[in-house]
């Protein structure tokens, strides 16, 4: 995994610092997104917001996990396993395989605001982070190199070609933790609990 520490922009001439946020807005993406399964809302809200799945490990949080365990193990064995991982788009087809799996109804999915992609230590990758061909590195070097065109249309998976079904699967991923301020729908998925 290649990791860069270009932390600044160039515009009109000048050096300004790294907001990866304003390349998002300019495309209207002013979320992101997280889904879960509704049981572990509850421990979302006594946890402050969304931990990194080795965070609920050293804290013996009990999940009901969406991926399976090859896909944890992937993100231990790229080192990826203290990030919450975020998608840029709702139509994703782990999302599937997991309502597929688990039955209609059983997974929400959580509104993050875009502002996250800010946060120290962020990363992005340019396809599933699992994926042996995704470009990972620091948001402000990566999330340029990602079609936000396409991503911000959020396109139903029958509309796209296989390229495309790769691109959309493109991850945020935040060190440790999403606070819970940051979820800007958990009031509408809980009902306000």
């Amino acid at each position: 995994m290649r990791r860069t520490t270009n932390r600044s922009m160039m515009h009109a001439g000048r050096i300004s610092p790294c907001k990866p946020s304003d390349l998002l807005r300019r495309y209207d993406i002013d979320r992101l997104y997280h889904f879960t399964h509704v049981g572990n809302l509850p421990s979302i809200l006594r946890s402050g917001g969304l931990l990194s799945h080795a965070k609920l490990e050293n804290r013996s949080v009990d999940v009901r996990y969406a991926s399976d365990t090859l896909s944890r193990n992937l993100d231990r064995a790229k080192n990826l396993d203290d990030y919450v991982r975020l998608s840029f788009v709702t139509n994703l087809p782990m999302y599937w395989k997991s309502v597929y799996r688990h039955g209609e109804g059983t997974f929400v999915w959580l509104e993050i605001d875009a502002n996250v992609i800010d946060r120290p230590q962020t990363l992005v990758s340019t396809l599933n982070a699992t994926d042996n061909f995704a470009l990972i590195g620091e948001a402000c070097d990566i999330v340029s190199k990602i079609p936000l065109g396409l991503l911000a249309k959020d396109i139903g998976l029958a509309d796209l070609n296989d390229h495309q079904k790769r691109v959309v699967q493109a991850e945020v991923l935040v060190k440790e933790f999403v606070p819970l301020e940051m979820i800007m729908n958990f009031d509408a998925v809980t009902g306000g609990k």
